[in-house]
């Protein structure tokens, strides 16, 4: 009998680790199938993640679209080292040397800053949303990211725009300088009010919008773009906001620095014709007038004078700063280097001096041609650096035809917002490299350093 007892034991034992290994058996298939799902959602994402997988042109070789990714990080990843050496050795050379801390430097500061801010902070974010499709972060930084980009460019772009307004008040009124103070300091409060108000639509409009989300396999999927409904919630819409954007961004600020730097070009002449102009009466019998201040209301006159073979000038400057009449004659090179006054006719000139002179008025028309095309660059620069980006934006605002071939438009914006980018690398150049004090501060720095 018990026998038979311990035999049935043994089998309902039996029967029950055959149950238990059954169930976990179905556990254990049903955890495999649930990960092998997960990693085929993960790889159908990953692969949808890609921005290039379905271009026009690269759609038929996998190779080519990832090319094109590797490509774009590189052209990102150079941007960005350089721009940030670069606008980081400028704000170095303001901050260390309290003489390079002045009104106009300080411009040159706020750009620096903004650049440094757009290679080191908004440019990563952006090779991110530029490569991939979905936001992997919060929604906080989704506002931000979008918003603070703009507000850099803002900033960068009106900073340009108060140097060479700031040049030009320096220029053309050059004995205003406590009112060119003042007009700097309103200019440095204006440009980062403008660069706060016209970032605030960016951060109202950004949003995350929901696309997958799967508990059991953790996958989250987002975007990060500008929701329409937010937009219809503010005062503008996307359309009137990206009109003015253009306008503000790039329309006027071109046509502030072509004008302040086209001005200052043409003073510049005028001064330098007027200073080292000898009429032709005075040529033909060799006198050889010096360097003569002129100022005010009378540098037409006096440049009049000149021209018309005039031998002296109206006014000369006392020790003081005033304007008093002078009757004395023109200041000459004499035959054996010296200066003497005379009626303008004076005999036997010492020919090296005239050759002197010549030197001389030979290395100031290449300092000021090199002036010119110093403001040409900064023009053309600033000119060729956004006007891709703004053809983009135009051209998807005025035909919305891009929405069809999305795809594509991913690889063209990337190259825009690269050939814009580039503006971060060529600020520092054009801005602080081809200033000597700053070039002398750099130079200290390096010695510093015992390189």
């Amino acid at each position: 009998m018990s026998n038979v007892l311990d035999i049935n034991t043994y089998n309902n034992s039996k029967n029950g680790n055959t149950s238990s290994i059954i169930i976990l058996s179905e556990h254990s298939q049903q955890q495999e199938q649930k990960l092998e799902k997960c990693h085929e959602m993960e790889a159908l994402f990953s692969g949808l993640n890609n921005f290039f997988r379905d271009d026009d042109i690269l759609k038929e070789s996998e190779h080519s679209s990832e090319l094109l990714g590797n490509l774009i990080f590189t052209a990102y990843l150079l941007v960005i080292a350089f721009g940030s050496i670069g606008n980081l050795l400028t704000i170095m050379a303001v901050l260390r040397n309290k003489q390079m801390r002045t009104v106009r430097n300080f411009f040159i500061l706020n750009l620096a800053l903004s650049d440094f801010f757009v290679c080191t902070v908004t440019a990563p974010t952006t090779v991110y949303t530029v490569l991939y499709v979905f936001w992997p972060f919060s929604r906080p930084l989704c506002k931000i990211a979008g918003s603070l980009q703009g507000f850099n460019i803002f900033l960068s772009t009106f900073s340009i725009t108060a140097i060479a307004l700031d040049r030009y008040v320096l220029v053309i009124f050059p004995t205003k300088r406590q009112r060119q103070q003042n007009l700097s300091l309103i200019f440095f409060s204006l440009i980062w009010l403008a660069s706060i108000l016209l970032a605030a639509p960016l951060f109202l409009a950004a949003d995350i919008t929901p696309i997958f989300h799967d508990s059991q396999c953790g996958i989250e999927l987002n975007l990060c773009n500008e929701q329409n409904e937010r937009w219809k919630e503010l005062m503008i819409n996307k359309e009137a906001y990206t009109v003015g954007v253009i306008i503000l961004q790039y329309l006027l600020p071109l046509a502030s620095i072509a004008f302040a730097y086209s001005r200052i070009a043409r003073r510049m002449g005028t001064r330098r014709s007027c200073r080292y102009a000898n009429g032709g009466r005075d040529s033909r019998k060799n006198s050889v007038f010096l360097n003569t201040p002129v100022f005010g209301s009378n540098r037409s006159s006096f440049c009049r004078q000149i021209a018309s073979g005039g031998a002296t000038s109206p006014f000369i400057a006392s020790d003081n700063g005033h304007k008093h009449s002078s009757n004395k004659q023109p200041l000459v090179i004499s035959t054996n280097g010296e200066y003497s006054q005379t009626n303008g006719n004076l005999q036997n000139v010492n020919p090296s001096a005239e050759i002197l002179l010549k030197q001389r008025r030979k290395s100031i028309a290449d300092r000021h041609r090199r002036t010119n095309m110093l403001l040409v660059t900064l023009v053309v620069v600033f000119a060729c650096a956004w006007l891709p980006l703004n053809i983009f934006h135009a051209y998807t605002l005025l035909f919305n035809k891009l929405s069809k071939t999305a795809s594509f438009s991913v690889p063209i914006f990337a190259l825009c917002h690269l050939t814009a980018m580039c503006s971060a690398c060529l600020n520092p150049c054009c801005y602080a490299f081809f200033n000597n004090n700053f070039r002398q501060e750099f130079l200290a720095m390096y010695r510093k350093l015992g390189l």
